[in-house]
């Protein structure tokens, strides 16, 4: 085995440090380009009386996502609401019901089985006269 560095073949036993120089790493796939995340907004409401409290429903997709080859991609959901409530994801839609009015924060990471694109949105959601 050896590692090639600067054009220089040196023995693949040398530890880390014992190379002086810069190492280009590879495209895993230089025909595959990174896909894009998009969140979309489909529902932020919220019902109930003002004395009583609210309960707000959040529903966001990523199906807008894409990726240049139109390779399939998969939906990695990362959210949270006011008071640590946690909602459901299923593939490209994620959501919250019955929460509290507050914060909403929703991260999505798409992939393409080689890269990766990660975005996050944040919603408040009241009760409106």
């Amino acid at each position: 085995h050896e590692i090639v560095v600067n054009e220089k073949a040196l023995p693949a036993h040398l530890g880390h440090g014992d190379i002086e120089g810069s190492c280009d790493f590879a495209d895993p796939d230089p025909a595959n380009s990174p896909p894009t995340a998009v969140i979309t907004v489909d529902v932020n409401s919220c019902s109930g009386s003002w004395f009583g409290g609210a309960v707000c429903d959040v529903s966001v997709n990523g199906l807008a996502s894409s990726d240049p080859e139109n390779d399939p991609l998969s939906y990695d959901w990362v959210f949270s609401g006011p008071d640590g409530i946690v909602g459901t994801s299923s593939g490209g839609v994620a959501f919250i019901t019955g929460g509290a009015e507050g914060l909403y924060t929703f991260s999505l990471t798409v992939g393409d089985g080689t890269y990766f694109d990660t975005t996050t949105i944040e919603l408040w959601a009241q009760l409106t006269p």
